[in-house]
């Protein structure tokens, strides 16, 4: 979305553990008050590992505003639930959504470039069901019987030159 852009209906939901950053928490609560979305927002804090996949099937979009990312093991759990990725440039996402089919990336630091990747998100309504299905596929890539599968052809191929 545009700064000069609304959205009349939505919910904002907002996860992850509070205590690793509580200024940055009192700054997004804040943030909300003063865009006047806290009816539409929830922010839950931690949430379990058995109650993410539903959460994450639930929403829309997932979007990933990292400044900093080591993998983006969120962004793979996202995709594994059919729901498309608006995140940043940053670690491994570039490599997980790859040429615009799981989702939309934008530069670290740009929330105009976010929020237009988030807004192409959702307003692309072509062959939804086929992104999806087809960011299953892109996250079993990273499914531990995947990469479990690798490592062990890189062994035997390491193991076949000597």
């Amino acid at each position: 979305l545009h700064s000069s852009q609304k959205i009349s209906e939505f919910e904002l939901v907002i996860a992850g553990d509070t205590d690793l950053d509580e200024k940055y928490v009192e700054e997004v609560e804040q943030a909300v008050c003063e865009l006047g979305i806290e009816k539409q927002t929830s922010i839950l804090g931690f949430v379990q590992s058995q109650d993410l996949p539903a959460l994450y099937a639930a929403a829309d979009v997932f979007v990933v505003p990292s400044i900093e990312e080591g993998f983006g093991m969120t962004a793979v759990e996202a995709l594994a639930a059919g729901t498309l990725v608006a995140g940043t440039r940053v670690g491994a996402l570039p490599k997980i959504i790859t040429k615009n089919e799981f989702g939309r990336l934008s530069d670290a630091g740009d929330p105009e470039g976010l929020a237009t990747a988030i807004d192409q998100i959702l307003h692309e309504e072509i062959g939804k069901d086929y992104i999806s299905e087809a960011a299953k596929r892109q996250a079993m890539e990273y499914s531990w019987e995947s990469i479990g599968n690798k490592c062990l052809q890189l062994y035997q191929d390491i193991t076949n030159g000597r």
